[in-house]
């Protein structure tokens, strides 16, 4: 800031009053603040623009990366199905166990969301099994909860919910699909 006020004073022409009420050093003063307040306007903004989607990409990257899993959960049950599972659906650890999904979906990984994956057999002795993805910080990590079960179809929800154990469906209406 001296050197500033130092440019500012250089510019006097010396025509100062001799008994030093001049009115250069509050001007100069307000004149300073004038022009960083002018400089950190831009600087804030650039800022604004880099940082604000960032953080919207980082929230959508959360999303999309628990819609995909989802995805590779169905894929990896429909193998252990026909493979390992002899007609029934493993758990999560089974498909670990299995290598049919990787360990970016076990509890043990920072994911963005947490995955429960809950096989069963219904009261028709059918086997079925379904998969809940919740978002580990609501708001921050996403903001949709998905769903799928043996169908594959994925649905989502801006609200929690609960799945029945016993038949494999969650407890409110969801939305099918990404949207």
């Amino acid at each position: 800031m001296g050197y500033a006020m130092t440019l500012i004073k250089d510019h006097n022409d010396g025509s100062e009053e001799a008994d030093g009420n001049s009115q250069s050093g509050p001007m100069s003063i307000v004149l300073v603040f004038g022009i960083l307040f002018l400089l950190a306007i831009p600087i804030v903004g650039v800022v604004m623009f880099v940082v604000l989607p960032g953080l919207e990409v980082k929230h959508e990257h959360g999303e999309t990366s628990a819609y995909a899993k989802v995805n590779v959960v169905h894929a990896g049950q429909s193998i252990f199905f026909e493979r390992e599972g002899n007609g029934r659906y493993g758990s999560l650890a089974d498909l670990l166990a299995a290598n049919y999904v990787n360990d970016a979906l076990g509890p043990e990984v920072d994911n963005k969301y947490q995955f429960e994956v809950v096989a069963f057999t219904d009261k028709a002795n059918v086997p079925k099994y379904w998969v809940k993805a919740s978002p580990k910080i609501l708001g921050v990590n996403g903001d949709r909860y998905f769903y799928s079960n043996e169908t594959g179809i994925i649905y989502h929800s801006l609200q929690d919910f609960k799945v029945n154990e016993k038949t494999g469906k969650p407890d409110r209406e969801l939305t099918r699909g990404r949207q």
